[in-house]
């Protein structure tokens, strides 16, 4: 009498495979789409938290020190001093997070540089709004808003 073996056939293996295949393919869309969404947060919140430093370093040093949207064609964002000492940065958001950068007023100005004074006020082009503008790889849109009171606002302005 043959007794049979413990373990699975080739053919079990083969279907198990092809429904593990067909199952991450239809999986991978949604996984890309979910990693594009979370670089264009991580994006925000590192630009929130520049423009945060450099509203809390003007406050404690009592000096102007300025969020540089350096070119915002090249999507690099730099803390530096009125001097041009830089103190943090440049942080490449195309490179790191794949997001590309435009920053305006709320009229449509362009902005390459916002300035805080030593109360920590965005006043260096009067007291309008400031939209750091990102977008992903994938269309998706945020932004980054800073008042001409200085205040920091991640998502959309009002």
């Amino acid at each position: 009498m043959h007794r049979a073996r413990p373990g699975f056939t080739m053919l079990e293996l083969a279907i198990v495979m092809t429904m593990m295949g067909l199952l991450t393919a239809m999986a991978l869309p949604k996984v890309r789409a979910g990693k594009a969404g979370a670089d264009l947060r991580a994006a925000r919140a590192a630009t929130a938290s520049y423009a945060n430093q450099a509203r809390r370093l003007a406050i404690a040093r009592g000096a102007p020190v300025r969020l540089r949207l350096n070119n915002p064609s090249a999507n690099k964002v730099v803390l530096s001093l009125d001097d041009g000492t830089i103190v943090a940065g440049p942080i490449d958001l195309k490179t790191q997070w794949g997001v590309t950068l435009t920053a305006a007023t709320k009229s449509g100005t362009n902005v390459s540089v916002v300035r805080f004074d030593k109360h920590g006020l965005a006043r260096d082009i009067g007291t309008e709004t400031r939209v750091i503008r990102l977008q992903s790889a994938t269309g998706k849109l945020d932004s980054v808003c800073i008042s001409g009171a200085g205040m920091i606002m991640r998502g959309t302005c009002r």
